[in-house]
């Protein structure tokens, strides 16, 4: 399995113990990584872990993608980790997820890393797209999936790759859930499309509920499937 293991420390434990004990709730926050770049030729966006991405509760990093035709309205101001679904955005998979297991975060960075360094997105590479950073040995490289059904069923299939022409166009469908009418009609008549993306800092508290930092929008790019 993916991930790379992280200790926790018997004090944060009794930590975390103690003010479960005392009835007081934790409020947690997380700051966002920050904004480097994005490049349209390139078709890959790039932004920093800091030393401030370096809470207790922080595990790593989750991306938001929407597919969209050149015609409608760029969601890039959204500040909530709720609103990002019913704007029509879903969650970057990896090639190692499954419907029973979704492992999170995408990007796992090991705890208490106490660096800072950039992560590029690269949707270039097809049919494969990868996030990567310079040192792999601390932040593995990840094949990125798109999420393309949540419903269960015996002949679907979950996550797929983003290039239309991979297994001779089988890898998106109209039925596919993050691909709208619209979306479809454009590409059909091989219009490009494009991708919006977003990225939030993921987390852990009290080492079982998901909590996320305010989406930080990295861009959008056309795509060509």
């Amino acid at each position: 399995m993916r991930g790379l293991k992280q200790p926790v420390a018997l004090l944060g434990l009794l930590w975390l113990f103690s003010l479960s004990s005392c009835g007081l709730e934790r409020i947690v926050y997380l700051q966002q990584p920050n904004f480097v770049t994005i490049s349209a030729v390139d078709k890959s966006f790039t932004f920093r872990k800091t030393l401030e991405n370096d809470e207790y509760e922080f595990r790593g990093f989750e991306l938001y993608y929407k597919l969209q035709t050149g015609d409608e309205t760029t969601e890039d101001a959204i500040e909530d980790f709720n609103t990002l679904g019913s704007k029509g955005f879903f969650r970057v998979s990896s090639d190692t997820d499954r419907s029973t297991n979704i492992d999170k975060p995408l990007i796992e960075v090991p705890f208490k890393d106490g660096t800072e360094f950039d992560i590029v997105v690269n949707f270039s590479l097809i049919p494969d797209p990868v996030v990567s950073t310079p040192d792999e040995t601390t932040v593995p490289d990840v094949n990125m999936r798109r999420g393309v059904a949540y419903t269960s069923g015996p002949d679907i299939y979950y996550f797929e790759h983003f290039d239309y022409s991979w297994l001779l166009g089988d890898a998106i469908n109209l039925s596919d859930a993050d691909i709208s009418t619209a979306v479809w009609a454009d590409i059909e008549a091989e219009i490009p499309v494009f991708l919006v993306l977003y990225v939030l800092s993921y987390g852990k508290k009290d080492l079982v509920i998901d909590v996320y930092s305010e989406p930080l929008y990295l861009g959008k790019i056309e795509i060509i499937f």
